[in-house]
């Protein structure tokens, strides 16, 4: 095992937060590996070159169920954390991602292929974990906002890694390659200390001490906090949660009403679309049946959804969230109306004027997308829920989250053989301009304010 205290030189003069928070938000590369091997793995298996030939239901398998097992993990992590730790957990997380590589790098069948992909769904899952040591290892709302909002462009990235994988690699061996990957992350994750805030939970006074000091940490917010649960006499967490004593916490603390805000945000997100195009990239282009490659075209829309993402990361503390929110979601509306309008009045012609105008959009679109609501809802699961009932309802909240996203991806080929491609860009728009309404009304503003600030918001 690597010692945190043996790199403390090489560490000198490192913010170890942003680093510690890094290190952690590697598994949401995986996340992004998991959410773009399908749109280049399907094509790969639909060519009639393939020595694995696939139905169309079972391609909706192939893409949708690995979104069926995240909400297993995620449940799981929100009770696991709290017993085993945080970092503990997201670093045993990797081994049934290296488990789930494997099992698709050597698969036969298109059911395997779901084998391996439930395997790695279920892994990633467990997020909730990253989420929560990230906003407690973090001394201020500024820091806690730049590591959280990085999640996005890590995820971008590991899509683009994904696509790259996949262009010039066999699937079988792209999936090798993200095997042994997954086993080089769980052995950095050594480096990293665990959460000060749990170590104390435990009565680990020491332990949180030596976190503290290995994440240099001068700052009296994490140690009020601390001092705070150690005053409240938060119990061993040994001891177990009868039922009842959760539901009076959850109730008490108000947990229901971010609860509910966020769930109402993730469901305008996956029908905002970002989600679906990007399960379905290449396929989803070629309804265009524009020149350019649908393959050209995914890396196009996954470059661009990583390099705005990389612009949220530097304004996210410059502009409030729902100022955020309001102009990513309007940009949603607006294009995909423009893209929707033209395929209902251009999409049957053989020679359509300005062909390119819909692929534009939607790369546009993407630009809008990623600049807010295809990240926020995440990054607010850490921030939004009282510490008393942190560990559980961000695994319940993404949870949900990802039936959710199941059924976006799952009903997508029956939704566009339906209405087609003009009708599921509409509901785009629809969702995009919906939104904007509840990013005024209703969403809250956690810009520049402390933890113990947003759980008076609840309470007030």
């Amino acid at each position: 095992m690597i010692r945190a205290i043996n790199v403390r030189a090489m560490l000198n003069g490192i913010n170890r937060q942003l680093l510690a928070g890094f290190i952690a938000l590697l598994l949401y590369l995986q996340v992004g590996v998991g959410d773009g091997f399908s749109s280049v793995l399907l094509p790969q298996l639909q060519s009639k070159y393939s020595a694995l030939q696939i139905t169309d239901d079972e391609s909706s398998w192939i893409a949708s169920v690995f979104m069926l097992s995240m909400p297993i993990g995620s449940l799981l992590s929100g009770v696991l954390m709290d017993v085993y730790g945080r970092k503990k957990l997201f670093q045993l997380s990797y081994i049934p991602l290296f488990l789930g590589w494997a099992v698709i790098s050597q698969a036969d069948t298109a059911f395997t292929i779901c084998l391996g992909r439930l395997i790695t769904g279920f892994a990633i899952g467990m997020e909730a974990a990253v989420l929560v040591y990230i906003v407690e290892i973090t001394e201020s709302p500024k820091h806690r906002a730049i590591l959280l909002s990085l999640m996005s462009p890590v995820t971008g990235f590991g899509t683009i890694i994904s696509h790259l994988l996949g262009h010039f690699l066999f699937w079988r061996n792209a999936a090798i390659v993200l095997s042994f990957f997954s086993a080089f992350c769980c052995a950095l994750i050594f480096v990293i200390p665990e959460s000060p805030v749990w170590l104390l939970s435990r009565n680990d006074i020491r332990g949180a001490e030596k976190s503290l000091e290995w994440l240099q940490t001068g700052n009296q917010n994490i140690k009020d906090e601390l001092k705070e649960i150690q005053k409240n006499k938060i119990s061993h967490p040994k001891a177990r949660v009868k039922e009842a004593s959760l539901l009076k916490r959850i109730h008490v603390t108000k947990a229901w009403k971010p609860f509910l805000i966020l769930t109402s945000f993730f469901v305008l997100q996956q029908c905002a679309g970002y989600t679906i195009v990007l399960y379905y990239a290449v396929n989803f282009y070629e309804l265009f049946d524009t020149p350019i490659d649908g393959f050209v075209s995914s890396i196009v829309f996954t470059s661009l959804g990583f390099l705005t993402s990389v612009l949220l990361t530097c304004i996210i503390d410059k502009f409030s969230r729902k100022t955020i929110t309001v102009i990513s979601a309007a940009g949603v509306g607006v294009t995909c109306t423009i893209a929707a309008g033209y395929q209902y009045l251009y999409g049957n012609e053989n020679e359509r004027p300005v062909f390119w105008l819909p692929l534009g959009c939607m790369w546009i679109d993407v630009i809008f997308c990623c600049l807010g609501i295809k990240t926020l809802p995440w990054t607010m699961i850490g921030e939004l829920f009282p510490r008393e009932v942190r560990d559980f309802m961000s695994g319940l909240q993404l949870t949900v989250a990802y039936l959710i996203l199941f059924m976006a991806v799952k009903l997508y080929p029956l939704t566009v053989s339906l209405i087609k491609i003009h009708g599921v860009l509409t509901m785009f728009s629809i969702s995009g301009f919906a939104t904007v309404l509840f990013a005024i009304f209703i969403l809250p503003e956690t810009r520049g304010k402390t933890l113990a600030e947003i759980e008076k918001y609840w309470v007030s």
